[in-house]
């Protein structure tokens, strides 16, 4: 009767323990399955937040170039205005060397010598 007894307190304890591990198994296993689904939303998003900076990135470009070629094609338009009134024509003029003055000094900090 006491070895039943023990039996059934036995079986109790492995039924109880068993009955933990599966909680616990659970437990482990929707965290799991939680990290893994915010994963997935995460990367969703991020994929899409890039997809939206490339296409404003693409517009401001556009725009961008669009405003460049305007004004080039102003200050073609305004060359060309300035070009027809009046010819002018521009001469290279080379500037004079100023010699220095005072002593030149070499790299070692003597006096330059020309020989």
């Amino acid at each position: 009767i006491i070895e039943k007894i023990e039996r059934n307190e036995k079986n109790e304890e492995r039924k109880e323990m068993r009955k933990r591990f599966r909680e616990e198994n659970m437990v482990l296993k929707m965290a799991r399955l939680n990290s893994q689904k915010l994963d997935s939303l995460l990367q969703k998003r991020k994929e899409t937040l890039k997809k939206q900076i490339m296409r404003k990135r693409a517009l401001l470009e556009k725009d961008m170039t669009q405003q460049i070629q305007g004004e080039l094609a102003i200050l073609r338009k305004r060359s060309c205005e300035s070009s027809d009134g009046e010819e002018t024509e521009y001469s290279y003029v080379p500037k004079k060397r100023v010699k220095q003055e005072g002593p030149l000094y070499c790299v070692c900090k003597t006096p330059y010598n020309d020989t």
